[in-house]
């Protein structure tokens, strides 16, 4: 898995393509948008997907299957209040985003972000997203907020591997 995402993962297209793009273009209007990743593309385009975009103000019908390059995406997380949280670029791997975290973390939140990341490196995503779930609990800040999205993501990617039959912990045991 070269990037975070998963299918069905919530992306919002980010601001800097307003002026990445050529002013009047349909790419530099997307910036803002908001919607679901609904395919991964294949090896010879690795750096792009398809996403499903929500409806806008005045807009009749849904954009499906707009086909977006990770760099124009970040990933979001819509709160029980409505409120949309980032956390944090599309196009970075997952053990980058771990790492970041300890980089950014609490003296207090060390330990649990070190027992993370070495999960992470070793695959074992469930084992991941307990040590993340446990150190979003301990506060309610942007970086506590990122802590649970991150274990979200890493669980889904848990379910994920499972349905291949594997379990994803480090002892690779054979369902």
């Amino acid at each position: 898995m070269s990037h975070s995402l998963s299918l069905g993962t919530m992306v919002r297209v980010v601001d800097a393509v307003k002026s990445r793009y050529f002013e009047h273009s349909e790419q530099s209007r997307r910036g803002g948008w908001i919607g679901h990743v609904s395919e991964l593309t294949s090896k010879v385009f690795p750096d792009y997907v398809r996403v499903d975009f929500e409806l806008r103000p005045r807009q009749r019908r849904q954009r499906l299957k707009e086909f977006i390059p990770l760099r124009d995406l970040e990933i979001v997380q819509r709160l029980d209040d409505g409120v949309i949280v980032c956390l944090g670029p599309a196009d970075r791997p997952l053990a980058t985003s771990v790492h970041d975290l300890l980089l950014a973390c609490p003296d207090a939140q060390i330990i649990r972000l070190q027992q993370a990341w070495k999960a992470t490196a070793a695959g074992d995503w469930e084992d991941a997203a307990h040590w993340l779930r446990n150190a979003s609990k301990d506060g309610t800040t942007q970086w506590h907020t990122q802590c649970a999205g991150l274990a979200k993501l890493f669980s889904t990617a848990a379910k994920e591997a499972s349905t291949v039959s594997v379990l994803p912990h480090s002892a690779g045991a054979v369902i």
